[in-house]
């Protein structure tokens, strides 16, 4: 007799693990299907840190998910009494009157958040190692920070088994069908069966989304951890997370977490993939030498070399939006992705979305934004 649960998720990265735990809480068996191992670093949700934040230039839409998102982490970190969020701070830099500029004016001209707004000069006097363009707007947000990935996955996945999950590892989806009495999942050990499926297979859902008419790029990023000279002014007690975009591109990056490096990435640039299979490993010269300008012009003579490196993989829609919804042809189903490089943070609060939908229940939060219609050929 084949397996029956209430919900398999297929892919326990940053979502998968957290819709693993929410659907177990409320008493839904459910099971997590993961090809690799919780916390593997083939896909999105991995690095040591990435940035949390609730001020976003994209869309104001996404700060209310945000603030549930925080929520949920507080919970998160006192059900393991383990601390996932490191809030040291956010400095976000760009041109006056670009994208960015306005994007952040419109959000805190909608929600009342907390922040400062600096010249140059000001960010200079409080962060003189941190050297900017002088036609840079510099903003500071105090609730900002960074989270551990993998402490993330882990943490909801340990959650989750203790509800009464069940976790399958090492075993790699091959196929999916939906009828009117569930869904059949089969991988390459066995059958699984049951009342809805949830796609949270990051990189390796392009091909469902690309059935569907939606326009998809996938790009292998790089995550670079730099020597520096003088460790002093990025320890996590005095150096916030930045961002940092200018001419030269988009660029992020963290206190030290070693006492040694600083890891920095770019949000521009990357390399198109045709699979998400196609990940080599190595670092090539291009992967870096934009970043590695980046840092000498930005930090000057604190800037070394690069000591070591993660590739990222990065699903992109057209306008950098998510994807939350329902299948339009199985209604049992629920896809979530590509979170188009800025996902992670909202991984918490994802996994309740996710729930909430499988199940029918219409969530409290608005996440129109993110409907599957509005990437579809025939969308107005």
């Amino acid at each position: 007799m084949k397996d029956h649960y209430d919900a398999i998720i297929a892919g326990v990265g940053g979502m998968g693990s957290s819709a693993l735990f929410h659907f177990a809480r409320v008493g839904l068996k459910v099971c997590g299907l993961e090809q690799f191992q919780p916390g593997h670093n083939r896909g999105s949700t991995h690095g040591d840190s990435r940035i949390v934040r609730k001020a976003y230039f994209l869309d104001p839409s996404y700060v209310p998910l945000m603030h549930r998102s925080y929520e949920l982490m507080a919970e998160l970190e006192a059900r393991r009494k383990q601390r996932l969020f490191h809030r040291v701070g956010l400095i976000s830099a760009g041109v006056i009157d670009s994208p960015f500029h306005r994007g952040m004016e419109r959000c805190f001209a909608t929600h009342p958040l907390p922040h400062e707004r600096w010249n140059v000069d000001e960010a200079r006097r409080r962060y003189p190692h941190m050297l900017l363009p002088e036609d840079s707007v510099v903003y500071f947000d105090p609730t900002g920070g960074y989270g551990n990935p993998e402490a993330f996955v882990q943490a909801h996945v340990a959650s989750a088994l203790e509800e009464g999950a069940t976790l399958l590892t090492g075993e790699r989806m091959l196929s999916w069908r939906a009828d009117a009495a569930g869904v059949e999942v089969t991988t390459d050990a066995r059958t699984l069966r049951a009342d809805r499926l949830v796609l949270t297979t990051g990189a390796w859902i392009i091909p469902e989304l690309v059935k569907l008419g939606v326009k998809m790029t996938l790009k292998r990023k790089v995550q670079v951890w730099y020597e520096v000279t003088d460790i002093r002014p990025f320890r996590p007690e005095v150096c916030p997370v930045f961002i940092l975009k200018n001419r030269g591109g988009d660029f992020y990056g963290f206190p030290t977490l070693d006492g040694r490096t600083v890891k920095t990435a770019e949000t521009s640039g990357g390399t198109e993939l045709a699979s998400a299979d196609e990940q080599h490993g190595r670092l090539l010269e291009s992967d870096h030498a934009n970043l590695t300008r980046f840092m000498r012009n930005t930090f000057g003579g604190l800037a070394g070399r690069p000591v070591a490196h993660q590739e990222c993989l990065q699903t992109f829609t057209e306008n950098q939006n998510f994807i939350i919804d329902v299948h339009p042809a199985h209604p049992r189903v629920v896809l979530c992705s590509p979170c188009s490089g800025h996902g992670f943070k909202f991984t918490p609060v994802m996994g309740e979305l996710l729930r909430q939908l499988a199940t029918g229940i219409t969530p409290a939060l608005d996440i129109s934004l993110f409907r599957l219609n509005r990437f579809l050929p025939t969308a107005s």
